[in-house]
C-alpha cells in the first residue's frame, strides 16, 4: 500500500500469530513496508524459514455475481441479469464494484446439422403373414426398409427405406397412392459440452444410421457431446462437430480478471450454493541462512614469547680438596650458580572471554572482529605453578587463529643475598670473591635456605594461539 504523504498508516492495532504489525522506517512518500518481530531467540546451528500462508473461505459456488468480492480462480457464478449463464473465474482478484458485461459475453449454442437424405416415406401394402404382428406408427422411431405399420383402421403401410418417424403421424394413403414422407429434416446435434448427459444413450456417429432424440454422439476429435435434437437419418458424411470458443467478460478495470461463459448448464460435478472448505493460499516462503551459534568463551593453545628472561640456577657438591670454591672451608660444599637465560618461549593453554561482543565463530572473519578483544588468561603448559600470562586476544585475518599479548607473570627461582643483577659476585663470610654469581653452602648450615628464593617477576608477552579443531578444519578443503 502506499500512505498519504507526510503520513504512515497506524498498524499495530493489528496481530498476526499474536504479534503486533509494525511499520518499518521508510520515508513517508514510499510504499509502506511491514515487519513482525521475531518472537524468541534463535536456536543456534539450525536453517531458519519463515512461511507466510493466508486462509480464507471461498463464496458458495454458482450464486448470483457480488461486487467487491474476492473470487479465486475456478469459482463459477451466475450472471444474474436475463442471460441465465453460468460464468467461471479465470483468474483470483476482488471483483469490481460494477458488474461485467455479462450479456455481451453469452456463447451462441453450437447446432451442427447432418447431410439432408430422403424421409422416411410410407406406402400402402398387404396385410403381414399369419402370425406376423404389424407394427403400430410410433413418433421419433427408427423403422427398417420394408418394416410394415398399421394404422388401426385395417390398413398397412410399408417404409420404402430405412430412417426415423417424425413427431407428428403421416397422412397415410388409405386410397392408394403415391407414398407419404414423413414430415421429418436432417438429424440436427448439441453440443452438450464434456459431460455425458444424464440418461443419454451413447452412439458413435456412422453414415446412413437412424438417430433418435435423446440419442447423444461422441465426438472424438473435441471429446464433446452432442445431443441429437432431430430425429432423422444421417448423411453419407461426417458432420463438422465444431466447438465455438468460449465468450469472455471482463470485470470493470481488470483487463486480467475475466469470466469464461460456460453455458445455461452448470457442470455436473457443481451444485448451487455449495459452500467450498477454507483454502490456504501460500503468499511467501522465505530460507534464511543458518543460524550459527556465538561463542563467548574460547579454549585455545599456541605459544607466547615474553620479555622476560628467567636466570637459570644449578647447584653441585664440591669438595675442598678438589674445587677452589671450597679451599677455605675444612669440609664439602654445595656450590649454587646463577646464569641470566634467554627470553621466556612458552607453549601456553588459554581461555578468553568475549566480554564486548560474542563472537560467531563459525561465520568468515570480518576485519571489524579487530575492535573487540577478549580477555585472555594463558597458562603455561610446562610450568602451569609458576608461568602465567593475562592480556588480550584478537582474531587474526583467519578465522580460529588469534594474536594475543599482554603481561607475563612468572615465579622465578633466583640466587639470594645481595645480587642486584647477574653475572655478579657475591662472597659470604669466611669465602673468597667468585664469578660468575655463586654462593658456596657448607652442607647442613642454617644458612642454606637463604641462598636461593622464589620471587615474582614481570614484563611482557606477544603470541599466536588457535583453535584446535576450528583451525584445523578451516585448512582441509
Amino acid at each position: 500500500m502506499v500512505p498519504a504523504p507526510g503520513k504512515q498508516p497506524v498498524v499495530d492495532q493489528y496481530f498476526l500469530a499474536n504479534l503486533p504489525l509494525r511499520n518499518a522506517l521508510c520515508p513517508a512518500t514510499s510504499t509502506g513496508v511491514y515487519y513482525l518481530a521475531w518472537p524468541g531467540p534463535l536456536i543456534g546451528d539450525a536453517i531458519p524459514s519463515v512461511s507466510i500462508n493466508l486462509i480464507y473461505t471461498p463464496v458458495a459456488a454458482a450464486l448470483p455475481w457480488a461486487p467487491n468480492t474476492f473470487y479465486p480462480a475456478g469459482t463459477i457464478v451466475y450472471a444474474d441479469n436475463g442471460t441465465g449463464h453460468y460464468y467461471l473465474a479465470l483468474s483470483s482478484d476482488v471483483s469490481s464494484s460494477m458488474a461485467p458485461f455479462f450479456k455481451g459475453a453469452v456463447t451462441k449454442e453450437k447446432v451442427v446439422k447432418d447431410a439432408p437424405v430422403a424421409p422416411l416415406a410410407w406406402a400402402p401394402a398387404a396385410a403381414p403373414a399369419a402370425g406376423v404382428p404389424a407394427l403400430a406408427w410410433a413418433p421419433n422411431t427408427a423403422y427398417a426398409v420394408n418394416a410394415v405399420v398399421s394404422d388401426g383402421a385395417g390398413h398397412y403401410f410399408k417404409a420404402n427405406h430405412a430412417g426415423i418417424s417424425g413427431q407428428v403421424a403421416p397422412a397415410f394413403p388409405v386410397a392408394g397412392g403415391a407414398p407419404v414422407p414423413e414430415p421429418t429434416g436432417a438429424v440436427i446435434y448439441v453440443d452438450s459440452g464434456t459431460t455425458l448427459p444424464t440418461g443419454a444413450k451413447v452412439k458413435i456417429w456412422q453414415p446412413s444410421s437412424p438417430y433418435s432424440i435423446g440419442d447423444v454422439v461422441l465426438d472424438p476429435g473435441t471429446g464433446h457431446y452432442f445431443s441429437v435434437v432431430q430425429a432423422g437419418t444421417s448423411g453419407g458424411t461426417t458432420p463438422k462437430f465444431v466447438i465455438p470458443d468460449p465468450k469472455i467478460a471482463s470485470e470493470s478495470g481488470f483487463s486480467d480478471f475475466q469470466w469464461q461463459d460456460l453455458g445455461a448448464t452448470l457442470p455436473a460435478a457443481t451444485a448451487v450454493g455449495t459452500q467450498g472448505s477454507d483454502q490456504t493460499v501460500n503468499v511467501l516462503n522465505l530460507t534464511y541462512p543458518q543460524v550459527h551459534v556465538l561463542s563467548r568463551f574460547n579454549l585455545t593453545s599456541g605459544v607466547i614469547v615474553s620479555s622476560l628472561k628467567p636466570p637459570q640456577v644449578t647447584s653441585y657438591s664440591a669438595s675442598y680438596l678438589t674445587d677452589s670454591l671450597c679451599a677455605n672451608l675444612s669440609g664439602n660444599c654445595t656450590v649454587y650458580t646463577s646464569v641470566k637465560g634467554g627470553h621466556l618461549i612458552d607453549p601456553v593453554l588459554g581461555v578468553s572471554v568475549y566480554a564486548f561482543k560474542p563472537l560467531d565463530a563459525e561465520a568468515p572473519f570480518k576485519w571489524t572482529d579487530l575492535l573487540f578483544p577478549a580477555p585472555t588468561l594463558n597458562i603455561s603448559l610446562s610450568s602451569p605453578t609458576t608461568n602465567f600470562h593475562i592480556g588480550m586476544a584478537h582474531e587474526f585475518f583467519v578465522r580460529n587463529l588469534q594474536i594475543g599479548y599482554g603481561v607475563s607473570i612468572v615465579n622465578e627461582t633466583r640466587l639470594a643475598g645481595t645480587i642486584a643483577s647477574e653475572p655478579e659476585t657475591y662472597v659470604p663470610a669466611g669465602t673468597s670473591p667468585v664469578t660468575p654469581a655463586t654462593y658456596t653452602v657448607i652442607p647442613g648450615s642454617p644458612q642454606a635456605s637463604l641462598y636461593t628464593a622464589k620471587r615474582f617477576n614481570y614484563g611482557g608477552y606477544a603470541g599466536f594461539t588457535f583453535n584446535i579443531t576450528g583451525f584445523i578444519q578451516s585448512l582441509i578443503p
